[in-house]
Protein backbone atom coordinates (compact mmCIF):
# COMPACT_ATOMS: atom_id res chain seq x y z
CA UNK A 1 0.00 0.00 0.00
CA UNK A 2 2.83 2.38 0.89
CA UNK A 3 4.59 1.64 -2.38
CA UNK A 4 1.41 2.47 -4.36
CA UNK A 5 1.06 5.84 -2.61
CA UNK A 6 4.71 6.71 -3.33
CA UNK A 7 4.27 5.88 -7.03
CA UNK A 8 1.13 8.03 -7.21
CA UNK A 9 2.91 11.01 -5.61
CA UNK A 10 5.84 10.63 -7.98
CA UNK A 11 3.57 10.57 -11.02
CA UNK A 12 1.59 13.57 -9.69
CA UNK A 13 4.80 15.55 -9.15
CA UNK A 14 5.98 14.82 -12.70
CA UNK A 15 2.65 15.95 -14.15
CA UNK A 16 2.72 19.22 -12.22
CA UNK A 17 6.28 19.88 -13.37
CA UNK A 18 5.41 19.29 -17.02
CA UNK A 19 2.36 21.53 -16.82
CA UNK A 20 4.37 24.37 -15.26
CA UNK A 21 7.05 24.05 -17.92
CA UNK A 22 4.43 24.30 -20.71
CA UNK A 23 2.97 27.43 -19.15
CA UNK A 24 6.37 29.11 -18.96
CA UNK A 25 7.16 28.17 -22.56
CA UNK A 26 3.82 29.56 -23.80
CA UNK A 27 4.35 32.88 -21.99
CA UNK A 28 7.86 33.26 -23.41
CA UNK A 29 6.63 32.50 -26.94
CA UNK A 30 3.78 35.01 -26.69
CA UNK A 31 6.14 37.72 -25.44
CA UNK A 32 8.61 37.09 -28.27
CA UNK A 33 5.85 37.18 -30.91
CA UNK A 34 4.48 40.38 -29.43
CA UNK A 35 7.88 42.07 -29.61
CA UNK A 36 8.38 40.95 -33.19
CA UNK A 37 4.86 42.16 -34.11
CA UNK A 38 5.49 45.59 -32.63
CA UNK A 39 8.82 45.88 -34.45
CA UNK A 40 7.18 44.89 -37.75
CA UNK A 41 4.18 47.22 -37.27
CA UNK A 42 6.10 50.34 -36.17
CA UNK A 43 7.43 51.27 -39.65
CA UNK A 44 3.98 50.73 -41.16
CA UNK A 45 2.38 53.05 -38.60
CA UNK A 46 5.01 55.67 -39.33
CA UNK A 47 4.19 55.53 -43.04
CA UNK A 48 0.45 55.79 -42.41
CA UNK A 49 0.93 58.67 -40.00
CA UNK A 50 3.15 60.56 -42.41
CA UNK A 51 0.68 60.17 -45.30
CA UNK A 52 -2.56 61.00 -43.52
CA UNK A 53 -5.12 62.84 -45.57
CA UNK A 54 -5.36 66.61 -44.96
CA UNK A 55 -8.88 66.17 -43.60
CA UNK A 56 -7.57 64.06 -40.71
CA UNK A 57 -5.12 66.65 -39.53
CA UNK A 58 -6.13 69.12 -36.81
CA UNK A 59 -8.23 71.98 -38.13
CA UNK A 60 -6.23 75.03 -39.11
CA UNK A 61 -7.98 78.10 -37.73
CA UNK A 62 -7.52 81.29 -39.69
CA UNK A 63 -6.42 84.12 -37.41
CA UNK A 64 -8.64 87.07 -36.61
CA UNK A 65 -8.03 90.57 -37.92
CA UNK A 66 -4.93 91.33 -35.82
CA UNK A 67 -1.52 92.74 -36.66
CA UNK A 68 0.03 89.27 -36.33
CA UNK A 69 -2.18 87.84 -39.07
CA UNK A 70 0.40 88.16 -41.83
CA UNK A 71 2.99 85.82 -40.33
CA UNK A 72 0.33 83.27 -39.40
CA UNK A 73 -1.23 83.39 -42.87
CA UNK A 74 2.18 83.09 -44.53
CA UNK A 75 2.86 79.93 -42.55
CA UNK A 76 -0.59 78.58 -43.42
CA UNK A 77 -0.11 79.36 -47.11
CA UNK A 78 3.16 77.43 -47.09
CA UNK A 79 1.49 74.46 -45.39
CA UNK A 80 -1.32 74.40 -47.93
CA UNK A 81 0.94 74.81 -50.94
CA UNK A 82 3.23 72.02 -49.73
CA UNK A 83 0.34 69.67 -48.93
CA UNK A 84 -1.67 70.25 -52.12
CA UNK A 85 1.09 70.49 -54.71
CA UNK A 86 1.05 70.13 -57.69
CA UNK A 87 -2.71 70.83 -58.01
CA UNK A 88 -2.45 74.11 -56.09
CA UNK A 89 0.98 75.70 -56.63
CA UNK A 90 2.41 78.33 -54.36
CA UNK A 91 1.62 81.18 -56.75
CA UNK A 92 -2.09 80.42 -56.32
CA UNK A 93 -2.03 82.28 -52.98
CA UNK A 94 -2.40 86.04 -53.35
CA UNK A 95 -2.41 88.84 -50.81
CA UNK A 96 -5.19 91.43 -51.10
CA UNK A 97 -5.70 94.59 -49.07
CA UNK A 98 -8.89 96.40 -48.11
CA UNK A 99 -9.21 100.22 -48.06
CA UNK A 100 -8.66 100.03 -44.27
CA UNK A 101 -5.17 98.48 -44.82
CA UNK A 102 -6.32 95.00 -43.79
CA UNK A 103 -4.19 92.41 -45.62
CA UNK A 104 -5.68 88.96 -46.15
CA UNK A 105 -5.01 85.80 -48.13
CA UNK A 106 -7.02 84.45 -51.07
CA UNK A 107 -6.63 81.36 -53.23
CA UNK A 108 -7.11 82.12 -56.93
CA UNK A 109 -7.43 79.51 -59.68
CA UNK A 110 -8.10 80.97 -63.14
CA UNK A 111 -9.85 79.24 -66.01
CA UNK A 112 -7.80 76.50 -67.69
CA UNK A 113 -10.24 75.47 -70.40
CA UNK A 114 -9.72 78.42 -72.73
CA UNK A 115 -13.50 79.04 -72.80
CA UNK A 116 -14.22 81.07 -69.63
CA UNK A 117 -17.79 80.89 -68.31
CA UNK A 118 -17.54 82.79 -65.02
CA UNK A 119 -16.07 82.75 -61.51
CA UNK A 120 -17.05 81.24 -58.17
CA UNK A 121 -16.40 83.40 -55.08
CA UNK A 122 -16.04 80.99 -52.13
CA UNK A 123 -16.83 81.92 -48.51
CA UNK A 124 -15.46 79.09 -46.31
CA UNK A 125 -17.17 77.75 -43.22
CA UNK A 126 -15.98 78.61 -39.73
CA UNK A 127 -12.71 76.90 -38.83
CA UNK A 128 -11.98 75.77 -42.41
CA UNK A 129 -9.10 76.82 -44.65
CA UNK A 130 -9.08 77.88 -48.30
CA UNK A 131 -8.77 74.34 -49.71
CA UNK A 132 -10.75 72.22 -47.27
CA UNK A 133 -10.80 68.53 -48.34
CA UNK A 134 -13.95 67.07 -49.95
CA UNK A 135 -15.66 70.49 -50.15
CA UNK A 136 -13.56 73.44 -51.34
CA UNK A 137 -10.53 71.64 -52.72
CA UNK A 138 -12.44 69.69 -55.46
CA UNK A 139 -13.94 73.00 -56.62
CA UNK A 140 -10.47 74.54 -57.05
CA UNK A 141 -9.11 71.52 -58.89
CA UNK A 142 -12.04 70.70 -61.21
CA UNK A 143 -14.09 73.82 -62.00
CA UNK A 144 -11.27 75.71 -63.80
CA UNK A 145 -11.07 72.81 -66.27
CA UNK A 146 -14.71 73.52 -67.20
CA UNK A 147 -14.53 77.30 -67.59
CA UNK A 148 -15.18 78.39 -63.98
CA UNK A 149 -12.44 80.25 -62.11
CA UNK A 150 -12.44 79.99 -58.31
CA UNK A 151 -11.49 82.47 -55.59
CA UNK A 152 -11.61 81.50 -51.90
CA UNK A 153 -11.28 84.23 -49.25
CA UNK A 154 -9.78 83.89 -45.76
CA UNK A 155 -12.17 85.27 -43.15
CA UNK A 156 -12.28 85.53 -39.36
CA UNK A 157 -14.58 83.14 -37.52
CA UNK A 158 -17.94 84.57 -36.39
CA UNK A 159 -18.01 86.21 -32.99
CA UNK A 160 -19.17 84.15 -30.02
CA UNK A 161 -21.83 85.38 -27.58
CA UNK A 162 -20.41 87.16 -24.55
CA UNK A 163 -21.25 86.32 -20.98
CA UNK A 164 -23.98 88.76 -19.87
CA UNK A 165 -22.90 91.31 -17.28
CA UNK A 166 -24.38 91.23 -13.80
CA UNK A 167 -27.46 93.44 -13.51
CA UNK A 168 -28.40 92.90 -9.87
CA UNK A 169 -26.27 94.13 -6.93
CA UNK A 170 -24.33 91.57 -4.94
CA UNK A 171 -25.93 90.91 -1.58
CA UNK A 172 -23.52 91.34 1.29
CA UNK A 173 -23.41 88.57 3.85
CA UNK A 174 -24.56 89.63 7.36
CA UNK A 175 -21.83 89.69 9.99
CA UNK A 176 -21.91 86.58 12.21
CA UNK A 177 -22.41 87.41 15.80
CA UNK A 178 -21.22 85.17 18.59
CA UNK A 179 -23.68 83.87 21.09
CA UNK A 180 -23.81 85.92 24.25
CA UNK A 181 -24.29 84.38 27.62
CA UNK A 182 -27.67 84.59 29.27
CA UNK A 183 -26.28 86.84 32.02
CA UNK A 184 -25.18 89.53 29.51
CA UNK A 185 -28.40 89.65 27.49
CA UNK A 186 -29.85 92.40 29.63
CA UNK A 187 -26.75 94.59 29.23
CA UNK A 188 -26.42 94.36 25.41
CA UNK A 189 -28.68 96.21 22.98
CA UNK A 190 -28.58 94.61 19.55
CA UNK A 191 -30.53 96.21 16.71
CA UNK A 192 -31.85 93.55 14.31
CA UNK A 193 -32.59 95.96 11.45
CA UNK A 194 -31.38 99.52 10.94
CA UNK A 195 -33.91 102.30 11.16
CA UNK A 196 -35.04 103.76 7.83
CA UNK A 197 -35.61 107.50 7.76
CA UNK A 198 -38.03 108.54 5.04
CA UNK A 199 -38.28 112.19 4.26
CA UNK A 200 -41.74 113.33 3.28
CA UNK A 201 -41.73 115.18 -0.03
CA UNK A 202 -44.48 116.29 -2.36
CA UNK A 203 -45.33 113.94 -5.21
CA UNK A 204 -44.28 116.54 -7.80
CA UNK A 205 -40.75 116.78 -6.43
CA UNK A 206 -40.39 112.97 -6.31
CA UNK A 207 -41.39 112.62 -9.98
CA UNK A 208 -38.98 115.41 -10.91
CA UNK A 209 -36.08 113.71 -9.16
CA UNK A 210 -36.94 110.36 -10.78
CA UNK A 211 -36.90 111.93 -14.24
CA UNK A 212 -33.57 113.66 -13.55
CA UNK A 213 -32.00 110.39 -12.37
CA UNK A 214 -33.22 108.58 -15.48
CA UNK A 215 -31.81 111.34 -17.70
CA UNK A 216 -28.42 111.17 -15.97
CA UNK A 217 -28.33 107.38 -16.38
CA UNK A 218 -29.10 107.70 -20.08
CA UNK A 219 -26.37 110.29 -20.59
CA UNK A 220 -23.81 108.08 -18.87
CA UNK A 221 -24.41 105.18 -21.30
CA UNK A 222 -22.13 105.40 -24.37
CA UNK A 223 -23.75 105.43 -27.78
CA UNK A 224 -23.65 102.06 -29.50
CA UNK A 225 -21.28 102.28 -32.44
CA UNK A 226 -20.44 99.81 -35.14
CA UNK A 227 -17.11 98.17 -34.37
CA UNK A 228 -14.95 98.34 -37.48
CA UNK A 229 -12.91 95.34 -36.29
CA UNK A 230 -15.88 93.04 -35.70
CA UNK A 231 -15.77 89.78 -37.71
CA UNK A 232 -18.81 90.64 -39.84
CA UNK A 233 -17.53 94.10 -40.77
CA UNK A 234 -14.14 92.62 -41.68
CA UNK A 235 -15.92 89.92 -43.71
CA UNK A 236 -17.93 92.49 -45.69
CA UNK A 237 -14.81 94.53 -46.50
CA UNK A 238 -12.76 91.51 -47.57
CA UNK A 239 -15.52 90.16 -49.79
CA UNK A 240 -15.91 93.58 -51.41
CA UNK A 241 -12.17 93.65 -52.11
CA UNK A 242 -12.30 90.11 -53.50
CA UNK A 243 -15.18 91.07 -55.78
CA UNK A 244 -13.19 94.00 -57.14
CA UNK A 245 -10.28 91.62 -57.74
CA UNK A 246 -12.55 89.45 -59.90
CA UNK A 247 -13.78 92.53 -61.75
CA UNK A 248 -10.19 93.47 -62.50
CA UNK A 249 -9.79 89.96 -63.97
CA UNK A 250 -12.65 90.79 -66.40
CA UNK A 251 -15.08 88.46 -64.61
CA UNK A 252 -18.68 89.59 -65.09
CA UNK A 253 -20.54 86.33 -64.37
CA UNK A 254 -19.80 85.82 -60.66
CA UNK A 255 -21.53 83.32 -58.37
CA UNK A 256 -20.97 83.37 -54.61
CA UNK A 257 -20.79 80.16 -52.55
CA UNK A 258 -21.16 80.07 -48.76
CA UNK A 259 -20.39 77.03 -46.62
CA UNK A 260 -21.68 76.61 -43.05
CA UNK A 261 -21.82 79.99 -41.33
CA UNK A 262 -20.35 81.41 -44.54
CA UNK A 263 -23.74 80.91 -46.21
CA UNK A 264 -25.29 83.68 -44.11
CA UNK A 265 -22.30 85.90 -44.87
CA UNK A 266 -22.62 85.16 -48.59
CA UNK A 267 -26.35 85.93 -48.53
CA UNK A 268 -25.76 89.20 -46.66
CA UNK A 269 -23.09 90.25 -49.13
CA UNK A 270 -25.37 89.32 -52.03
CA UNK A 271 -28.19 91.44 -50.61
CA UNK A 272 -25.87 94.41 -50.07
CA UNK A 273 -24.70 94.25 -53.70
CA UNK A 274 -28.09 94.05 -55.36
CA UNK A 275 -28.99 97.08 -57.53
CA UNK A 276 -31.44 99.51 -55.98
CA UNK A 277 -34.79 99.97 -57.70
CA UNK A 278 -34.68 103.74 -57.14
CA UNK A 279 -31.61 104.04 -59.37
CA UNK A 280 -32.74 103.53 -62.96
CA UNK A 281 -29.22 104.02 -64.37
CA UNK A 282 -28.24 100.61 -62.95
CA UNK A 283 -30.92 98.90 -64.98
CA UNK A 284 -30.96 95.10 -64.56
CA UNK A 285 -27.21 94.86 -63.94
CA UNK A 286 -26.39 92.58 -61.01
CA UNK A 287 -22.91 92.32 -59.54
CA UNK A 288 -23.57 88.68 -58.58
CA UNK A 289 -25.36 86.19 -60.82
CA UNK A 290 -26.29 83.48 -58.29
CA UNK A 291 -25.63 81.91 -54.91
CA UNK A 292 -24.78 78.38 -53.73
CA UNK A 293 -25.49 77.36 -50.13
CA UNK A 294 -23.56 74.41 -48.70
CA UNK A 295 -24.65 72.91 -45.37
CA UNK A 296 -25.91 76.34 -44.46
CA UNK A 297 -26.48 77.50 -40.91
CA UNK A 298 -29.62 79.51 -40.26
CA UNK A 299 -28.15 81.44 -37.35
CA UNK A 300 -24.77 82.86 -36.34
CA UNK A 301 -23.65 82.34 -32.72
CA UNK A 302 -24.56 85.90 -31.73
CA UNK A 303 -28.00 85.86 -33.40
CA UNK A 304 -31.01 85.55 -31.11
CA UNK A 305 -33.28 84.49 -33.99
CA UNK A 306 -32.83 82.74 -37.32
CA UNK A 307 -31.50 84.72 -40.24
CA UNK A 308 -34.51 86.32 -41.93
CA UNK A 309 -33.00 87.83 -45.11
CA UNK A 310 -32.79 84.73 -47.28
CA UNK A 311 -33.70 85.19 -50.97
CA UNK A 312 -34.28 88.94 -51.03
CA UNK A 313 -34.14 88.89 -54.83
CA UNK A 314 -36.49 86.09 -55.99
CA UNK A 315 -34.93 86.09 -59.47
CA UNK A 316 -31.43 85.13 -58.30
CA UNK A 317 -30.71 81.41 -58.92
CA UNK A 318 -30.17 79.53 -55.64
CA UNK A 319 -28.64 76.08 -55.21
CA UNK A 320 -29.15 74.82 -51.64
CA UNK A 321 -27.07 71.68 -50.90
CA UNK A 322 -27.11 69.94 -47.52
CA UNK A 323 -25.94 66.65 -46.04
CA UNK A 324 -28.68 64.52 -44.53
CA UNK A 325 -26.38 62.75 -42.07
CA UNK A 326 -27.13 65.40 -39.44
CA UNK A 327 -30.63 66.11 -38.15
CA UNK A 328 -29.72 69.78 -37.70
CA UNK A 329 -29.01 70.08 -41.43
CA UNK A 330 -32.42 68.56 -42.22
CA UNK A 331 -34.24 70.95 -39.90
CA UNK A 332 -32.43 74.01 -41.24
CA UNK A 333 -32.98 72.94 -44.87
CA UNK A 334 -36.72 72.52 -44.33
CA UNK A 335 -36.92 76.02 -42.84
CA UNK A 336 -35.12 77.56 -45.84
CA UNK A 337 -37.35 75.69 -48.28
CA UNK A 338 -40.44 77.13 -46.60
CA UNK A 339 -38.97 80.62 -46.85
CA UNK A 340 -38.20 80.15 -50.56
CA UNK A 341 -41.76 78.95 -51.18
CA UNK A 342 -43.27 81.84 -49.23
CA UNK A 343 -41.16 84.38 -51.12
CA UNK A 344 -41.97 82.67 -54.43
CA UNK A 345 -38.35 82.14 -55.42
CA UNK A 346 -38.77 80.68 -58.88
CA UNK A 347 -35.15 79.62 -59.38
CA UNK A 348 -34.58 77.79 -56.11
CA UNK A 349 -33.29 74.21 -56.06
CA UNK A 350 -32.54 72.14 -52.97
CA UNK A 351 -30.31 69.07 -53.19
CA UNK A 352 -29.84 66.46 -50.47
CA UNK A 353 -26.63 64.42 -50.34
CA UNK A 354 -26.14 61.39 -48.12
CA UNK A 355 -22.38 61.83 -47.86
CA UNK A 356 -19.42 63.36 -49.65
CA UNK A 357 -17.49 60.83 -51.69
CA UNK A 358 -13.72 60.92 -51.92
CA UNK A 359 -12.18 62.88 -54.76
CA UNK A 360 -11.90 60.77 -57.92
CA UNK A 361 -9.08 60.56 -60.41
CA UNK A 362 -10.63 63.45 -62.37
CA UNK A 363 -10.33 65.57 -59.18
CA UNK A 364 -14.11 65.66 -58.82
CA UNK A 365 -16.50 64.29 -56.22
CA UNK A 366 -20.28 64.24 -56.04
CA UNK A 367 -20.37 67.77 -54.60
CA UNK A 368 -18.23 69.40 -57.28
CA UNK A 369 -20.15 67.58 -60.04
CA UNK A 370 -23.48 68.80 -58.67
CA UNK A 371 -22.27 72.38 -58.45
CA UNK A 372 -20.67 72.31 -61.89
CA UNK A 373 -23.81 70.85 -63.45
CA UNK A 374 -26.02 73.48 -61.84
CA UNK A 375 -23.77 76.37 -62.87
CA UNK A 376 -23.60 75.17 -66.47
CA UNK A 377 -27.37 74.67 -66.73
CA UNK A 378 -28.86 77.54 -64.69
CA UNK A 379 -26.26 80.30 -64.75
CA UNK A 380 -25.22 80.62 -68.36
CA UNK A 381 -21.57 81.48 -68.64
CA UNK A 382 -20.21 84.11 -70.97
CA UNK A 383 -16.87 84.43 -72.68
CA UNK A 384 -15.34 87.29 -70.70
CA UNK A 385 -12.65 87.86 -73.33
CA UNK A 386 -15.19 89.57 -75.58
CA UNK A 387 -15.84 92.15 -72.86
CA UNK A 388 -12.28 93.48 -72.85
Amino acid sequence: MLITIKKFLAIFTILIGCTYAEVLWAQETTKTEGDNSEEATAPLLDVVESERLPGRRPRLQYPSNNVSDKSQMEMLAKQLSDGLSPQLPEDAFIWLETPTKDKFLVLWRPDRSGIPRGALLIVPSEGEHLAWPDTIRPLHTSLPDHGWATLAVSLPDPALPQIPSRTLPVKSQPETRGKQSANNNDDLEVSATPELVIEDKPAGELNKETQEDAQMTTNKQPAKQLDSSSPEVVTEQRLATALEFLRDKNQSNIVILGSGAGAIRASTFLNNNMPKTDKPNLGATKRLSGIVLLNSRNRLPTMEQDYADWFVDPEIPVLDIFLSNDVRNLKAAKARKKIAKRKQVTRYKQVELNRLTATSVEQENVLSRRIRGYLSTNIGGVDTSILQ
